[in-house]
C-alpha cells in the first residue's frame, strides 16, 4: 500500500512509516571515476534536463558516463538493490556466448542438437546456436506451447518447436535465448551462473551481479541482478572493446565485433545486442527501458533501471532524447 500511494504521489497514510529517500550511492567505486573537474562535468542545463527526463519517464535509477568518469547519476526512493535488468540480460547471454566461441568451447554454427538430443531432427535439426543468438531461429515471438506445472525455464524453452524454416526471418524469442541455457552450460561443464560470475562478473568488478536461478536452471533470456553502477559496467566493457584493466581481454576483440555485427534479416540487431540507429554504437534493451547504451562516438555508456510500471509515470523514456541532449551538452558546470 505504501507503494501504491507512492507511484500514485500520494502522501502517506497516517501512522505509515514510508522510506522516501533516494538511495546514496558509494562516494568512491572500484572503476568508475567520480568528481573529476575536467571529464566529469555537465552544464546546469543539461543535468537539469536529464534529471527531468528520468522524473517523468519513472526512472528508478540513470547513469551516465563519459570515458569512465560519472557525468550524471540520479535515483528515486523506489530503487533498491538488486535491481532486475529485464530482457538486457540477453545481452549478458551474448557475452557469454561470444566468450566460448574464442575459446573454441563452442563453435556458433554448431547445430543446437549436438547438445539437446531432442533437436536432431525437421525444422529443429536445422537450427545454430547463431540462430539462436539472432533471433532467427524460426521461433514465434509468442510461444505456443503451454508451460507445464513445476517444469524448469530450460524444459519449456526445449520443448518449443520453430514454425518457419531457421534463417528464414528475424523474430524475437524470449524462449529461444533461454535455449541458450542448458546449451552453454553443456558447454562449461558447470553452473552457467557460476561461470558467468568468475569469467565475467567478477574480472569487470561486478562483484553484486548474478544470473537467476530457478529449479536448476540460469535464466538466460531475462531477470539477472545487479546495481546501476555494475549494470552500466557491461556497456563500458563493449565501449573498450572488450578489454578491462586489472583483468585484460575479458572478451577477445574479434569475437566482440562477430557479437556485435548486424544480422542478416534484421540490420538492428546483432547477436541478443541491439544495433543502435545511425552509426551510433549498440544498446542492451529491456522491459520498461531497463537498458544500456554505448554510444562510442560520444565515448558515453549510460544505464537506466525501472523496477515496475508506476501508476505515475506518463510518459516512456526516449533514448534518442537522452542522446540529443548529451550530444548536444557543452561541457563545463
Amino acid at each position: 500500500m505504501a507503494l501504491l500511494r507512492e507511484s500514485l504521489a500520494l502522501p502517506p497514510l497516517a501512522g505509515l512509516a514510508v522510506d522516501t529517500a533516494s538511495f546514496t550511492p558509494p562516494a568512491t567505486d572500484g572503476y568508475w571515476r567520480i568528481g573529476d573537474a575536467d571529464d566529469a562535468a555537465l552544464d546546469e542545463a543539461t543535468r537539469t534536463a536529464l534529471a527531468e527526463l528520468a522524473r517523468r519517464s519513472g526512472s528508478d535509477g540513470l547513469l551516465v558516463t563519459r570515458g569512465g568518469a560519472i557525468l550524471f547519476e540520479s535515483y528515486s526512493p523506489l530503487y533498491r538493490e538488486p535491481m532486475f535488468t529485464m530482457s538486457s540480460c540477453k545481452s549478458i547471454t551474448g557475452l557469454l556466448a561470444a566468450m566460448l566461441a574464442a575459446r573454441g568451447t563452442i563453435d556458433l554454427d554448431d547445430a543446437v542438437g549436438n547438445y539437446l538430443p531432442g533437436w536432431r531432427e525437421g525444422r529443429r535439426g536445422a537450427v545454430t546456436i547463431r540462430h539462436l543468438l539472432t533471433m532467427t531461429a524460426g521461433l514465434p515471438r509468442r510461444s505456443n506451447v503451454a508451460h507445464e506445472a513445476g517444469e524448469s525455464w530450460n524444459e519449456y524453452a526445449e520443448r518449443q518447436e520453430p514454425v518457419r524454416a531457421p534463417g528464414e526471418r528475424w523474430e524475437y524469442s524470449n524462449e529461444g535465448a533461454q535455449l541458450l541455457s542448458p546449451i552453454l552450460e553443456f558447454a562449461v561443464r558447470r553452473p552457467l551462473a557460476d561461470f558467468a560470475r568468475t569469467e565475467l562478473f567478477e574480472p569487470i568488478g561486478a562483484t553484486a551481479t548474478a544470473m537467476r536461478q530457478l529449479r536448476g536452471a540460469t535464466n538466460t533470456y531475462a531477470d539477472a541482478m545487479t546495481t546501476l553502477r555494475e549494470f552500466a559496467r557491461f556497456g563500458e566493457l563493449v565501449r573498450r572493446g572488450g578489454e578491462w584493466p586489472g583483468s585484460g581481454q575479458v572478451v577477445p576483440r574479434a569475437a566482440l565485433d562477430a557479437m556485435l555485427a548486424p544480422c542478416e534479416q534484421n540490420r538492428g540487431y546483432a547477436s541478443l545486442w541491439w544495433v543502435e540507429p545511425d552509426g551510433r554504437g549498440w544498446s542492451m534493451r529491456g522491459y520498461l527501458s531497463t537498458s544500456v547504451w554505448v554510444w562510442p562516438k560520444l565515448d558515453i555508456v549510460a544505464a537506466r533501471v525501472q523496477h515496475r510500471a508506476y501508476l505515475h509515470v506518463r510518459e516512456p523514456f526516449d533514448p534518442d532524447r537522452l542522446y540529443e541532449l548529451l550530444s548536444a551538452a557543452p561541457n563545463g558546470k
